[in-house]
This record gives C-alpha cells, sequence and structure tokens, in this order.
C-alpha cells in the first residue's frame, strides 16, 4: 500500500541548492535500483522483423546506386573511394581538430549534400544526392538498432530488468540527464522507422504503468516570468488551448491536422528563438510562412516579447542568468560570433529549469510516498504501480504535481495542468480522464 507520509521538512524554496541536490540524488538512488523491466526477447523479434531486413534493404539500394555489388556501407575506405576518387565529390568542410571533414564520408558530409553546398562530376551530381538521402536512412536503422534493440538487449540483467543513472545535476539547464543507458533518449511509440520500442519497457507482474507529464509546463513558465496578458488569459481558462487557437488564428478555423501540428511544434521553438530558417528545415515549410506564423505570434504576446528581450540584455550585460531554484547558467565568453546563442540559452534557462525542477521536486515526494518510480523523462515521470491502485496512485501523482508550483515557488494564480496515461507498457498508454478535468 501506499505510504501517505509525506517529508513536509524540506522548506520549499528557501532550501539552499546544494540541500535540494542531495535530496534529490537520495531519492534518485531509489528510482535507479527499481530498474525497469525490458521485454528481451519481443526486441529480438523488432530486431529480425524490422531493423535487419531495413537495413539489407538499405545496403542493396545504396549497391545499386554506387554500381558495386559488394559494397559495405560501413566501410569508409570503399564510400571515399566511391564519393572523392570516382565521383569527384567537393564541399567546403575542412578538418577540424580530429575530425578529418575535408574527406570524410560522415554526417556532416551527408548533411552538405543534401543541402545542395557541393561540387563533383557532372555525371554523377544524382547519384551523390541519392546516396546521401539513402545512408542517411541506413545510419538511422543503424543507430536505432544499437542504441535500443541490441544494446540493450545486453544490457538487461538476469531479473530483466535494465538499470540507468540518473545525474540531477548533470545539465547546464537544471535538467536531470540519465546513462547507461540513456532513458531520456528512448524513442516515442509510432516512430515511423521502427515502432514500438517502448513498448518493450513493461511493468513488474500483477503492475500497470503509469505516466504523469506537466501540461506544456515550459510555455505556463513563460507566461508566468512575463506576466504576458494574452498568454496568462489563456492558461487561467480551462476550456481554451493554446494550440488550437494559434492554429485557427493563422491557418483559419478550418485548420487540417497537420497544421495544427505544425502551429504546435512552433509555438515551443518560437518563444526560444528559433527562426524561420530553422522552421523551414525541420518542418518542411515555406520560410515566408514560417516567418509569418512567428510575426503573428509576437504580435499577440508582445508582454512575452519584451520578456525575451530583457532577459538577452541581462545574460548580455551581467554574464549570468539565476532561476528561482538557486540554479546558475554562466556565461564565461561572450562575442558577436556567440551571441545569438548565448541570448537564445539565456531565453531558455529558466522555463527549463523551472519546469525541471518542479518534476524533480514532486518526483522526491512521490518516491517518499512510496510509489514505485522507475523513470523520468525531462516534464513527466513513470510509474510502475499495482493494477488494483491505479486510480489512488494516478490522484496522488496529479496532486502532488500540480501542488508542487504553489508549494515551491508560490505560483496560485497559474494553474500547471498534468496528463496522466496508463497502459500495459510504456508505448501503449491511453489518457486517464477525471472527473471534473
Amino acid at each position: 500500500m501506499l505510504n501517505p507520509k509525506l517529508d513536509t521538512d524540506r522548506g520549499g524554496s528557501v532550501r539552499p541548492l546544494y540541500k535540494r541536490l542531495l535530496h534529490a540524488s537520495e531519492r534518485f538512488r531509489t528510482v535507479e535500483l527499481n530498474g525497469f523491466h525490458y521485454d528481451v526477447e519481443e526486441a529480438c523479434n523488432i530486431n529480425e522483423r524490422e531493423a535487419i531486413p531495413r537495413m539489407a534493404e538499405f545496403t542493396e539500394q545504396e549497391r545499386e546506386i554506387t554500381k558495386h555489388a559488394l559494397l559495405n556501407p560501413n566501410s569508409a575506405p570503399q564510400l571515399k573511394a566511391i564519393l572523392y576518387d570516382q565521383w569527384g565529390l567537393k564541399h567546403n568542410l575542412r578538418d577540424s581538430g580530429k575530425k578529418k571533414l575535408a574527406t570524410s564520408t560522415g554526417k556532416e558530409v551527408r548533411e552538405e549534400i543534401e543541402a545542395g553546398r557541393f561540387t563533383c562530376l557532372p555525371q554523377h551530381k544524382d547519384q551523390i544526392v541519392q546516396w546521401a538521402a539513402t545512408h542517411r536512412q541506413y545510419k538511422k536503422i543503424q543507430d536505432i538498432r544499437s542504441r535500443y534493440l541490441e544494446g540493450l538487449i545486453v544490457r538487461t540483467l538476469h531479473d530483466g530488468k535494465l538499470y540507468c543513472v540518473f545525474n540531477p545535476y548533470g545539465t547546464v539547464s537544471g535538467r536531470t540527464s540519465s546513462n547507461d543507458p540513456n532513458f531520456q533518449n528512448i524513442i516515442r511509440e509510432g516512430y515511423e522507422d521502427i515502432p514500438g520500442i517502448r513498448t518493450l519497457f513493461l511493468p513488474s507482474p500483477g503492475n500497470t504503468i503509469i505516466s504523469a507529464d506537466f501540461s506544456q509546463a515550459e510555455l505556463r513558465t513563460c507566461a508566468k516570468l512575463s506576466g504576458d496578458k494574452n498568454l496568462l488569459a489563456i492558461y487561467r481558462d480551462s476550456s481554451r488551448s493554446l494550440h488550437k487557437e494559434r492554429a485557427a488564428a493563422f491557418y483559419g478555423n478550418d485548420y487540417t491536422k497537420e497544421q495544427y501540428v505544425l502551429s504546435k511544434n512552433i509555438n515551443f521553438g518560437v518563444t526560444y528563438g528559433q527562426g524561420a530558417a530553422a522552421f523551414a528545415q525541420m518542418y518542411h515549410m515555406p520560410q515566408d510562412e514560417a516567418q509569418q506564423y512567428i510575426d503573428s505570434w509576437w504580435h499577440e504576446f508582445p508582454d512575452l516579447l519584451e520578456w525575451t528581450k530583457e532577459e538577452k540584455s541581462r545574460a548580455k550585460a551581467e554574464g549570468l542568468v539565476i532561476s528561482p531554484f538557486g540554479h546558475k547558467r554562466r556565461f564565461h565568453l561572450i562575442c558577436d560570433e556567440n551571441l545569438s546563442d548565448i541570448e537564445r540559452e539565456a531565453v531558455n534557462f529558466k522555463p527549463q529549469n523551472i519546469a525541471a525542477w518542479l518534476t524533480i521536486e514532486s518526483l522526491c515526494e512521490l518516491v517518499d510516498a512510496g510509489i514505485r518510480i522507475v523513470a523520468t523523462v525531462h516534464d513527466s515521470i513513470v510509474a510502475d504501480v499495482p493494477s488494483n491502485e491505479i486510480i489512488e496512485t494516478s490522484l496522488l501523482m496529479k496532486k502532488i504535481m500540480q501542488e508542487q508550483p504553489i508549494k515551491e515557488l508560490g505560483w496560485d494564480d497559474i494553474p500547471f495542468l498534468v496528463d496522466i496515461s496508463v497502459g500495459k507498457n510504456w508505448g501503449e498508454l491511453e489518457e486517464m480522464k477525471f472527473e471534473g478535468s
């Protein structure tokens, strides 16, 4: 049964940062020791059913493109001979440190080719472009296979579990990192190349997976920090939806599902300074359309724009940004070459840090309450709980997480909503609806 006695001696936001970190580290040790069940047998099946045939398919395509029947796509010498000696490939990349980019066959060169920033013997131009696109797909499948299938199969212990290391102070923004293996990077169900990776993560026998996710925590934080009236109004009214309203405002009330998803993706990036060119490349949209969307966003949220300008100016003048939790982001060298990157990081820091630590503090309370936490990814917490305690545990997770902004920061004027999903594995989760939500 759950232990209702929570730690009430933590002192809220007055605790020094080092005490927060020590407290979080102790609770994360408990999470690490819980482990996460991994379905080795099904992972082998997915590897044989999906990964190996796809790699063989792309290997054959590369052989047809290059006209080399025995080509090994993993052989850098073979690819180098074809690209540079046979096809006369030239680009503007130069060797940097240990990277021999001038004659590389790696990712950087493929990106140059796909962007059209290269020359070659005229008769081989189409071949080079086709090769780059095909090899990118080959390397993507190979990476998924080595990271999430074969790589995790050999790491699974005799008890059928994976045990990773969580580090609550492993990133400059204050987000939790994990390694050996990295649970933060486990790709989602529905991934277009090899779906089903998260379905391999299972609950204990007789248990169910519960995932509790803060809803748009970073954007809600931006609304609070900036005091933007329009953005706050949306989040204070449970009947309104930022993403739906933005899609309707830009594309019209009859927006398509694809336009809604596009709008949602841009909403998360525009505040942090992603530009039209980046959106155009990421989402395959016209750059003019991306710029028009950015302009419409700032027109609707002018106070948010002013806040981003203030954060940029402060970082430039002081070389330092401090979050309410006490984390400091220092910028030791600021120059024309890195100013735009620093400005983006300065705006990003507080929202990401606050959302991360609201999640971490919630996790600590949940561990103290006796809930078996098995993972956390950014603003979500994953638990492995007895199936007869789903409702009880879900309500407690929701309550603790939604109260965290009030308890830690005194933010009682903007709700931080939490979505609860349950399922038989990490990849097949269905959202739970609660009365009154």
